[in-house]
């Protein structure tokens, strides 16, 4: 009979915490380093096209693996809605303030007089397509799970 040792539950739960927190490093320097060949060395994208196919694999399988095992993704039981609407506010922002930066450092040369009205115009339809479009699919997600 072989020797085995039990192993805490405290301990099998800390070795867990430990791999998903070092999956969510990987998965963030993966991500910024990414963005960093693509927005500021504007790199080809054969040049990061392994690192970013690792980024939207590896998302998808986290997404897909608790759809499956039946985790509540959203919290839905208990506040869904406002959860859901955060998210999109947060995803808008976001994607609104690095479209700006990037558009301004990249085109900040090409036009003559960029004016406050014009850079506000452009960031604010950005926010409002990009909060549209991710409460559209966080909506969709909420449907399909329940």
């Amino acid at each position: 009979m072989k020797n085995q040792t039990l192993k805490d539950e405290r301990v099998i739960n800390g070795k867990r915490k430990i791999q998903s927190h070092g999956f969510q490093i990987v998965w963030l320097v993966l991500l910024i380093t990414v963005l960093i060949q693509q927005y500021l060395y504007k790199a080809p994208f054969t040049q990061y096209a392994v690192e970013f196919l690792i980024v939207i694999g590896m998302s998808i399988y986290v997404v897909i693996a608790n759809i499956i095992i039946g985790n509540d993704i959203f919290n839905s039981k208990k506040r869904g809605q406002v959860i859901i609407v955060i998210n999109s506010l947060v995803t808008g922002i976001t994607v609104s303030v690095i479209s700006t930066i990037i558009n301004y450092i990249n085109y900040s040369d090409k036009i003559q007089h960029p004016t406050p009205i014009h850079l506000a115009l452009v960031s604010g339809i950005t926010f409002l397509s990009t909060t549209a479009l991710a409460f559209i699919v966080l909506e969709i997600f909420l449907f399909y799970k329940q």
